[in-house]
């Protein structure tokens, strides 16, 4: 009864708010990117509502497929995605690492397949209530659809070491809230790559780190960020598909 009861409100309240605040948010992150590998996009919707509205061309990748997906979505093992170097611009992680056992793994082989950006949304923690609140708003989020949970959570710092020991560079970083009354935050990240073959060259050919908007990007570990506060084997793709689509899950 719990069970249900938790879905049904998602499913009227939680997961629409939430789609419709991370299309607002990560537009801006898509402005300069092309082809699209989304890892972990369950039945696509979100890939699809942002690819409606950029230029972008989205490719899914997921341990478990849907049987409708709003996008094509490759299989593949939670370890080696399955394409070759360099195969899309960007490579974006939305909600999914948290849930995985081992993020350094799965953040190189985003900078394997990527040949420009990889761009990620997830949680970051402070304090031991931050952490507890996160714990509980993953199980509630997740339980109902039978999601496994790793709660596999990172302080920012940790992230910003993480990021500098697999070389990847800061071009863009804001932290929000979907409303002020939400005790955890929100990181989304956009970095490129500092290792040569993959840096950004300028129109002379010689290397040239540059942030979105021109400025020299940051590459340190540490993460300054802006915060933004936002209160209140492959399946076909199936433009709106929302009549027959079977739920998703929900990617907290």
């Amino acid at each position: 009864m719990f069970k249900f009861v938790m879905r049904k409100f998602n499913d009227a309240f939680v997961l629409p708010y939430r789609h419709n605040k991370l299309i607002d948010i990560l537009m801006p992150f898509l402005n300069d990117v092309g082809t699209v590998l989304d890892v972990g996009p369950k039945d696509g919707k979100l890939a699809y509502d942002l690819m409606e509205k950029s230029e972008c061309q989205m490719t899914g990748l997921d341990v478990h497929l849907q049987p409708y997906t709003y996008i094509d979505v490759h299989h593949y093992d939670g370890g080696t995605f399955p394409f070759s170097d360099n195969a899309f611009d960007c490579v974006m992680m939305i909600d999914m690492l948290h849930h995985t056992e081992n993020i350094e793994q799965i953040l190189s082989e985003a900078k394997r397949v990527a040949r420009r950006f990889v761009i990620i949304k997830d949680h970051y923690w402070q304090t031991r209530f931050n952490l507890l609140s996160l714990y509980l708003g993953d199980y509630l989020a997740n339980m109902p659809y039978g999601v496994p949970m790793t709660y596999n959570y990172l302080r920012l710092a940790e992230w910003g070491r993480l990021f500098e020991q697999l070389q990847l560079a800061k071009v863009e970083c804001s932290t929000f809230k979907y409303t002020f009354l939400e005790p955890a935050a929100h990181i989304v990240v956009k970095l490129h790559m500092k290792t040569p073959e993959k840096a950004v060259h300028d129109k002379a050919g010689e290397v040239k780190s540059v942030s979105a908007t021109g400025a020299p990007a940051q590459p340190d570990a540490d993460l300054p960020i802006r915060q933004s506060h936002h209160q209140s084997v492959v399946h076909s793709q199936h433009p709106g598909l929302q009549s027959q689509r079977p739920h998703a899950g929900y990617r907290q």
